[in-house]
């Protein structure tokens, strides 16, 4: 009997434990809150009555068609490298902007698939869960980068938006790189839990 509850006690812990899920699941609420907040052009927004700004990371988008009076639709986007008003952060801040971003959502696919064969594939591979420990790690440090860009180039972007604020994008932001780092405790629970059984 003793030497049963020994063995038990020694056993290396599953891959599946409730920690390791908590972290996988904060992990894909993390992708879809940045998914949002890439898709939607609100990280910066204005709006006067009905008519209304808004610029992404990727798109600039208006309502103000007083220009565009022949055109049957009332909201006009277009790629924020395009636009010619944006020649003022074209210069680099939104080209470093989105090639930051393309870097964390890899980061991002990278851990969750690193964690998921863990998990589900390979749950004897402790490797797996450095891997994810780096990966999201540089991740939060990237939307860090994104985040304060975005904040200390509100200035500039105003030469842009006039009046403009952060809006819901930017919330989406942030709530992604709150869950990565709760994610990242996790993971580093499940870590140093296991490492006491090598």
């Amino acid at each position: 009997m003793e030497a049963v509850m020994q063995s038990s006690v020694s056993e290396r812990p599953s891959g599946t434990s409730k920690i390791l899920r908590g972290g996988f699941v904060l992990l894909l609420a993390a992708i879809s809150f940045y998914f949002i907040a890439l898709a939607s052009p609100y990280w910066v927004h204005k709006s006067e009555g009905d008519q209304f700004t808004s610029l992404g990371i990727w798109n600039y988008c208006d309502n103000n068609l007083n220009v565009y009076r022949d055109v049957d639709y009332q909201t006009w986007c277009a790629s924020v490298l395009s636009y010619p008003y944006l020649t003022a952060l074209n210069s680099g801040l939104l080209r470093t902007l989105q090639a930051v971003a393309v870097i964390v959502l890899f980061l991002l696919i990278t851990t969750t698939f690193a964690l998921g064969l863990k998990m589900f594939r390979l749950k004897d591979k402790s490797i797996l869960l450095v891997v994810s420990m780096i990966a999201n790690a540089v991740a939060v440090f990237f939307l860090l980068v994104i985040i304060a860009g975005v904040a200390g180039a509100l200035s500039l972007i105003r030469e842009v938006v006039p009046g403009g604020h952060l809006h819901v994008s930017f919330a989406f932001a942030v709530l992604a790189m709150i869950t990565c780092i709760v994610g990242e405790v996790l993971i580093c629970i499940e870590r140093t839990h296991q490492a006491r059984f090598l």
